[in-house]
């Protein structure tokens, strides 16, 4: 089911009052909350580069791995590793004799990057990704069994509209 085909499904169940653009928010919105339930396969995706690396539809990362070194990298944070390695700037500093890269963390919200620094190594990042909102004849990521769900948690939202 596209979107033009779910935004007829929604008006065929009582939510002909609503303008299309207005069922088209709610149909994205519940597509939205599907998605997040779920680390669902068809939302994983990977991506490889050096660090910083940013992935503009990053949700969440589910390991990263360098290409160059052969080996797994533990996920942490930037206050983490501020807290164990003392007054360092994490972004730029490379210790002595620690010159590969053991941690990835995020920097802001899509900007992966490693400790000890390192702007050489291929990394290869498997994570979840944000899809793309829903517009004209689009059809969502997730498999026709989901179709009907998807509708169903809208009819939530359109019902809650019409209180």
């Amino acid at each position: 089911m596209n979107l033009v085909e779910a935004i007829q499904e929604v008006k065929e169940r009582g939510g002909d009052y609503l303008s299309n653009q207005r069922i088209t928010l709610m149909l994205n919105d519940a597509k939205n909350e599907l998605e997040d339930f779920y680390t669902w396969p068809w939302l994983e995706t990977v991506v490889t580069g050096v660090a910083p690396l940013v992935i503009d539809d990053l949700k969440r990362v589910l390991y990263v791995s360098d290409d160059t070194q052969r080996g797994m990298l533990s996920g942490s944070t930037a206050q983490s590793i501020l807290l164990s390695e003392g007054n360092v700037d994490i972004s730029t500093d490379t210790p002595t004799g620690a010159e590969q890269p053991v941690y990835w963390y995020l920097d802001g919200t899509n900007t992966l990057s490693v400790y000890p620094a390192n702007t050489t190594n291929t990394l290869f990042v498997g994570y979840v990704k944000v899809s793309d909102e829903l517009s004209g004849t689009d059809t969502p990521l997730f498999p026709t069994r989901f179709h009907g769900l998807w509708v169903d948690l809208t009819m939530i939202r359109v019902y809650r509209d019409s209180d």
